[in-house]
């Protein structure tokens, strides 16, 4: 897929993160880090907001808050923490790409593993998480 069919996608509907999550992946395959990085911190801001709140809400149960659990991500989810984490790590901030692959391994496996529905180009949950893995540890060890 091109960077300006992703663009036009993305542009289409900017708040779909499946969108979204396909012009990540257009930039970072094309060695664009940083925008591929940038592209994601609307979705960070949010995630970071929901984890904050399910934390609120186990302190403070009377008080209500948006529900969060670790319940596989929303549709292009896996993608946008692997891409994170991938992206992160090429741009130097291997502590924090550390900490996304840490967080994408916490996560539940999805139903079916070797497949994502939707326009993720049939890649597996289990093959973006090589190669994230393979990028941030290296090679696995025989």
């Amino acid at each position: 897929m091109s960077l300006q069919m992703a663009q036009a996608l993305s542009n289409a509907k900017p708040g779909d993160l499946e969108r979204r999550v396909l012009l990540v992946i257009a930039h970072y395959r094309l060695g664009h880090y940083g925008e591929a990085l940038a592209l994601l911190e609307s979705w960070k801001s949010e995630r970071l907001r929901a984890i904050v709140a399910k934390v609120g809400q186990c302190l403070m149960p009377s008080w209500p808050a948006p529900f969060f659990d670790q319940q596989p991500l929303k549709e292009g989810g896996y993608d946008a923490l692997a891409f994170q984490a991938m992206a992160q790590f090429r741009l130097g901030q291997h502590l924090q790409a550390r900490s996304a692959l840490a967080d994408l391994r916490c996560y539940p496996i999805p139903p079916n593993p070797n497949h994502f529905p939707g326009p993720h180009m049939n890649w597996g949950y289990k093959d973006l998480l090589r190669e994230a893995e393979a990028l941030i540890e290296g090679p696995p060890k025989k």
